[in-house]
């Protein structure tokens, strides 16, 4: 198997009355091994990733100081300001992530088979002001994974049926703080919230080969998520469970030495059951009856989306390639009014 490190360094800022400039930086390492007996092998690898952001917000109306919010969680909040002396500094956001993973496979000649169990534990710590910090929260993830694979070939096609799942758990951390003469104490530390992701899907890929990997391939894939958000104290809590099915196709084209991959996809999302339920001081505010209202309204909604993807790869040389990449989605609720357009455009680099 092939290990893998990646290093990655992203700047963005945004400009209205309230702007943040975003910079995030990190590195992943991927060691992996594999040991291969008859049509056997057994595969065990890690993950080890650690990054950072800087948000810095700023004022981009220096007449008057702009009201900001911390959010901790279903419409609890902190009110802040950004502008004066006394509003808010710059957060930094700290990420260590460990993990791994076993693999099983089976190879014969028509029949391929491969099983995977994975595990990972996350931190992230959130503080503001590195002369004198003060911690803004943190969260612990944890998740475990679970995916089995089985191909099935001959001389022109090829299958493929995928089962795969994961049970995530993040808790969130406050802390109570005071501020002395030289920093902030940790007078106690509290878990205030508890976010878990449930996933399961099943889907199954028919490709027609060719000499390049495959000429055209089609799919068809359905998806459970049971979402159970809770925030302790005050008491509030969000659950949404979904049922998703979708169907894509694609197809490659050869140009001389320019590949080009163009998809079509469609998908239909039906919810079963949400309930959103705010159980602090302030439900008038614009908090929890715009913001969480409609993350919650689209979170449990009925959708249908349609959408493309058009890929195209250029060889610069050797292993280099350059590649454009173009994707657009339209998505138009049943249960709620209006619709949204999505598209991206993304530029890269393999080599």
């Amino acid at each position: 198997k092939k290990n893998t490190a990646e290093l990655f360094l992203e700047m963005q800022q945004n400009s209205i009355n309230i702007a943040i400039v975003l910079d995030e930086y990190g590195i992943t390492a991927e060691p992996s091994v594999a040991f291969h007996f008859g049509g056997h092998t057994i595969g065990l690898s890690g993950i080890y990733r650690n990054g950072g952001v800087r948000e810095v917000p700023v004022n981009s109306n220096s007449q008057q100081d702009q009201t900001a919010y911390i959010l901790r969680g279903l419409g609890n909040f902190t009110d802040a300001v950004v502008g004066s002396l006394s509003g808010l500094g710059t957060f930094y956001y700290n990420r260590n992530l460990y993990g791994g993973s076993l693999q099983y496979g089976f190879g014969g000649r028509d029949l391929k088979m491969l099983f995977e169990g994975g595990y990972s534990w996350q931190m992230v710590d959130v503080f503001q002001t590195p002369t004198k910090p003060r911690r803004m929260g943190s969260t612990i993830q944890q998740k475990i994974s679970g995916k089995a694979q089985i191909i099935a070939a001959d001389d022109d096609f090829f299958h493929k049926v995928t089962v795969e799942g994961f049970h995530r758990s993040t808790d969130g951390i406050e802390f109570l703080q005071e501020l002395s003469a030289v920093e902030w104490e940790t007078v106690a530390r509290y878990v205030r919230s508890n976010y878990t992701l449930d996933h399961l899907s099943l889907g199954y890929d028919f490709y027609r080969k060719n000499d390049f990997g495959y000429s055209w391939m089609a799919g068809v894939r359905g998806s459970l998520d049971d979402r159970s958000d809770v925030y302790l104290l005050p008491a509030s809590e969000q659950k949404v469970r979904n049922l998703t099915g979708e169907l894509f196709a694609k197809k490659n084209f050869q140009l001389g030495s320019v590949s080009v991959l163009g998809t079509l996809r469609g998908a239909y999302r039906k919810n079963l059951s949400g309930i959103y339920e705010y159980g602090g001081p302030e439900p008038s505010s614009v908090i929890v009856s715009q913001f969480y209202k409609h993350e919650f309204e689209w979170a449990a909604a009925d959708f249908w989306k349609a959408g493309a993807q058009l890929n195209v790869a250029f060889p610069l040389g050797g292993r280099t390639a350059m590649y454009c990449q173009a994707d657009i989605d339209y998505v138009k609720p049943l249960t709620l009014d209006g619709n949204r357009l999505l598209a991206a455009f993304t530029v890269g680099f393999t080599f």
